[in-house]
């Protein structure tokens, strides 16, 4: 009896250290969420699209259960909420921004910024309309690609101008993913221009028109900024339907701040498949168009590449009465990528490890902690027994 209760004790102190370092880390998130990025100006407003809901302070400790399993995914869920919800805070700060899953999935992340500094036209009204998603993709040299159309030539109020597309290819990183998805997105139009000639008036909102992006082959004819995007011709002419537009924000430049943030998160199943992949073609180039996966060859000449398939998220936003033919707008944009690597660079990127390992899982169940979902077996009305999940 007394060496059964000292190996009793042994398992019950055991299991207390366990619990102490699962709380310890449930506790490192707590204080990581709480914490607001001072690098948030206040004067920008931001607007929170469906996804994670609107609340920019997250609680964990409201998600915290009392299995070990429970706490594991709480922390998973914390962390990525954080950078979720504070997208430029987690680029410049290097945290991962990874989709929590319960089972662990060997990935890591990889951060991009990408800025454009925009010219208004000489009737001071322009129109800007972003695709999140392509500021990533496969063998760089053998396209170019544009996400980012810009009009400084309509009115808002019946004439649509053209919406070419923009110089804002991606980012030309060392290729070390074979698939990969957007977790995060951060995008805004703000006033930088000189304070004295600070005018206008902003408006944006979310929309779901046919995704459009431009696409090149660098032996290809044709130049990527005379390309026109004219699915967003609707709201070129009509200022009227960004102001009530879906999860729309007006806001006065002269009085208010100095534009307007959005931010995406992942709302559809769609979202959250890998839906870029490498390829195996070296003269080819793989983006991500919304939900489809586009391959743009080394001879495809300038064009536009549509698709209407799923529901993708874009942001547009304008302005009218802006100071005439001034170089005084920024679009700014931070995106986190979750990405499994090549293949080839497995031996050299070691993919995140902060979830259980095998090791520590065997010892959960051991433990008793986490215990297979028991529940009723019905047949016809009658209960005759308790299944096993």
């Amino acid at each position: 009896m007394k060496k059964q209760g000292k190996k009793n004790n042994k398992t019950v102190k055991k299991v207390d250290n366990k619990l102490n370092q699962i709380q310890s880390k449930v506790d490192k998130i707590v204080q990581r969420v709480n914490v607001k990025p001072k690098n948030i100006s206040r004067k920008t407003k931001f607007v929170l699209s469906p996804g994670i809901g609107r609340k920019l302070d997250v609680n964990p400790v409201s998600l915290t259960g009392k299995g070990m399993a429970d706490k594991f995914r709480t922390m998973k869920v914390a962390e990525y909420l954080f950078g979720a919800l504070h997208p430029k805070y987690a680029v410049e700060n290097i945290l991962d921004v990874k989709l929590p899953t319960d089972l662990p999935v060997p990935t890591a992340c990889i951060r991009v910024t990408k800025t454009v500094q925009l010219t208004t036209g000489s009737s001071g009204r322009i129109m800007l309309n972003y695709v999140p998603g392509t500021l990533i993709r496969t063998n760089y040299s053998q396209a170019s690609i544009s996400s980012l159309t810009y009009n400084t030539t309509c009115d808002g109020n019946g004439v649509a101008g053209a919406n070419y597309f923009t110089t804002f290819d991606s980012s030309n990183l060392g290729q070390v993913w074979d698939k990969w998805r957007l977790t995060a997105s951060e995008m805004s139009l703000k006033y930088n221009g000189k304070l004295l000639e600070q005018s206008g008036t902003m408006f944006s909102c979310v929309h779901y028109e046919p995704s459009c992006i431009a696409v090149k082959g660098p032996s290809g004819t044709g130049i990527l900024t005379t390309v026109t995007n004219s699915n967003v011709d609707r709201l070129s002419s009509d200022f009227t339907l960004i102001k009530q537009g879906l999860w729309n924000s007006t806001i006065d430049l002269t009085n208010h701040g100095a534009g307007i943030t959005h931010i995406w998160t992942p709302s559809s199943p769609l979202d959250y498949m890998f839906t870029g992949t490498s390829g195996t073609n070296g003269s080819e180039s793989n983006v991500v168009n919304g939900n489809i996966l586009v391959t743009v060859s080394s001879t495809a000449n300038a064009q536009s590449n549509t698709t209407t398939y799923g529901s993708v998220r874009q942001f547009v936003w304008a302005a009218e009465n802006l100071p005439a033919s001034v170089n005084c707008l920024l679009f700014e944009v931070h995106e986190v990528y979750e990405y499994i690597p090549d293949i080839s660079m497995v031996g050299i990127l070691k993919p995140s490890t902060d979830r259980p390992t095998a090791t520590e899982y065997n010892e959960v169940i051991k433990e008793g902690f986490v215990q297979p979902e028991t529940r009723p077996t019905i047949v016809t009305g009658k209960q005759i027994g308790r299944a096993h999940v």
